[in-house]
């Protein structure tokens, strides 16, 4: 029997007819489609075939479902931003937006141990698994064909979409930034069309997506916009982006963040609730700007129907990982070994887990072979790392943090991950995204266009501390590396002046003495949050130091209310 549940319609719209449930919004053949529409659409498409052919056509963010008598077809959009899960016990099979109903429904009750493992290194849960191991998600591009036959029960994942790279055949970087220039007009075109008029909010940070999408709407005359920043008053982030907004006479708002305002937002009720809505067993909840968002809206500085705008994450098929992972955009044939390395290198680091290595990695490198999907479809190394951070990193973790604006009752759109944006930058080749050797200049030559100013240089650079660390990453070995992390871990007054100068004061959410206790064994507030959402799920996986803290976290909720 197959069995629906849509749990979350207390924090995201569904519209549901006899043989259809959708949410979220696209374009199909140049006309948007949304609630009723939407909905009258999927009906449609009666076969499998007629299905999985039609996603190919859509460009938008959507969950669809199309069910009829013994049959169901469902997907999510290319980057998975409205969640799916699904299982099956027996004849039974379970298709929901909320993962803990689909556990409950299947009475699993112990935690998959390697995915276990994998969420405490990234923060994530790759492939098609979740924390509890019959609890399956739809990935990124994924869509299932689920019937009842005389046999039983059929379950069929489909990927209709990766992003790979096919490089076009030779073209200029002129030539490349005009058509790069011409598929932005029609995806703000596009976002314009959405929005109706309505109110657009934009997280305006220090970076170049964010300050692209103000820079395009101002660009195309829409003036119904407003920006915000958040963190320690005078945070760098925070001043580039108040000039940013100043320069294009734009309105700015900003929230202040500091330790105590963190401690009393991270151990409220509703964190807790949100906690709860916005992991799925697969993902860390995204907290840098859920108490911004909560402070707007209590404010009332932003109307209901406003619709949030993030910038994620232009840079990234732009060419930014080629900052970090250097030698994959170097060599131009894929070297699977190198690139499985770089790709465990980067995203697998919350924690040191040297010790387990030799048990850890080959399951690892199994896992990553089996979601990178065929090795051949790749063109070069780079191709499969930015493929494999984009289904996985991005849809799991960056992607996720849009449970904030559902969780706060706004809408939401991602102008960089509409499909033909995607499709444009599969083409541009290696050389075009070394160091975003395309992408960069194109944006300041943009703001410079429409403002007439150019940001003074130290605002658009990295930090002096952060120059030497990049100088020094490559060339200083990973044991030295290991010593200089334990001897600044080792030092009380450096990690006192960090608790007490974070630009976003994120280490508010312990007290000076937890975070002194906990400083000696993570890296970052990711790392920290790993454990916390794990001590929500498995209370007792972790030593008994930590359970203290979760103790002493318990009884602050309880005291507080």
């Amino acid at each position: 029997m197959i069995n629906l549940s849509m749990a979350h319609k207390q924090y995201r719209e569904y519209t549901e007819s006899p043989t259809s449930i959708v949410s979220g919004q696209a374009f199909y053949q140049d006309k948007l489609y949304q609630n009723e529409a939407l909905s009258a659409l999927v009906s449609t498409w009666s076969t499998p075939e007629q299905f999985t052919s039609a996603l190919n056509e859509l460009n938008g963010f959507y969950a669809l479902i199309c069910h009829q008598d013994k049959q169901v077809f469902a997907a999510v959009d290319r980057v998975r931003s409205i969640p799916l899960f699904y299982g099956q016990k027996g004849a039974d099979f379970y298709l929901s937006d909320s993962a803990e109903w689909v556990r409950e429904k299947l009475g699993n009750q112990k935690i998959d141990p390697l995915a276990k493992e994998e969420f405490l290194l990234t923060g994530y849960v790759t492939g098609s698994d979740t924390l509890f191991p019959d609890v399956k998600q739809l990935q990124a591009g994924e869509a299932i064909i689920v019937e009842e036959t005389k046999q039983g029960l059929s379950v069929m994942p489909i990927r209709y979409y990766r992003f790979i790279h096919e490089y076009e055949q030779y073209q200029s970087m002129e030539e490349l930034m005009e058509e790069h220039d011409q598929v932005l007009l029609r995806m703000f075109k596009r976002l314009i069309e959405v929005a109706n008029g309505r109110t657009l909010v934009v997280p305006l940070s220090g970076g170049y997506d964010s300050r692209l999408i103000v820079l395009m709407l101002k660009r195309l005359g829409y003036e119904n916009i407003i920006t915000f920043s958040y963190g320690r008053p005078g945070n760098k982030e925070s001043e580039v982006s108040r000039k940013v907004a100043e320069s294009l006479g734009l309105k700015w708002e900003f929230v202040e963040y500091n330790n105590g305002l963190w401690c009393q937002w991270y151990h409220s009720d509703e964190y807790s609730k949100y906690e709860r809505f916005a992991g799925g067993f697969v993902s860390l909840p995204h907290i840098q700007d859920w108490p911004a968002v909560w402070q707007l809206k209590k404010n009332k500085v932003i109307p209901d129907d406003s619709i949030f705008v993030p910038g994620h994450s232009a840079d990234l098929p732009a060419g930014s990982r080629s900052k970090s992972v250097p030698v994959l955009y170097k060599n131009k044939a894929i070297n699977i070994p190198e690139t499985i390395t770089e790709i465990l290198r980067y995203h697998y680091s919350l924690f040191d887990w040297t010790k387990k290595r030799d048990q850890l990695e080959p399951l690892f490198i199994s896992h990553i072979k089996e979601t990178l999907g065929c090795i051949e479809d790749f063109p070069d190394g780079a191709s499969a790392f930015e493929s494999w951070d984009i289904g996985e990193r991005q849809a799991k973790f960056i992607i996720n943090s849009l449970r904030i604006y559902d969780f706060w009752g706004y809408s939401w759109w991602m102008p960089f991950w509409d499909y033909d944006y995607m499709q444009f930058w599969s083409t541009v080749p290696l050389e075009y995204r070394m160091n975003q050797a395309m992408y960069e200049p194109f944006v300041n030559s943009l703001f410079y266009t429409v403002t007439g100013c150019v940001l003074p240089r130290d605002d658009l650079n990295p930090s002096y501390k952060q120059r030497f660390i990049n100088v020094l990453r490559p060339i200083i070995s990973k044991t030295h590396k290991e010593r200089i992390k334990k001897t600044v871990k080792a030092n009380k007054i450096f990690l006192k002046r960090e608790y007490t100068s974070h630009p976003l004061a994120l280490w508010g959410i312990y007290s000076l003495d937890d975070y002194l206790m906990k400083a000696k064994k993570i890296g970052s507030v990711n790392s920290a949050a790993v454990e916390e959402y794990m001590l929500q799920i498995e209370p007792d996986y972790l030593c008994t130091e930590v359970e203290l803290l979760h103790s002493k976290k318990t009884l602050y909720r309880s005291s507080a209310r």
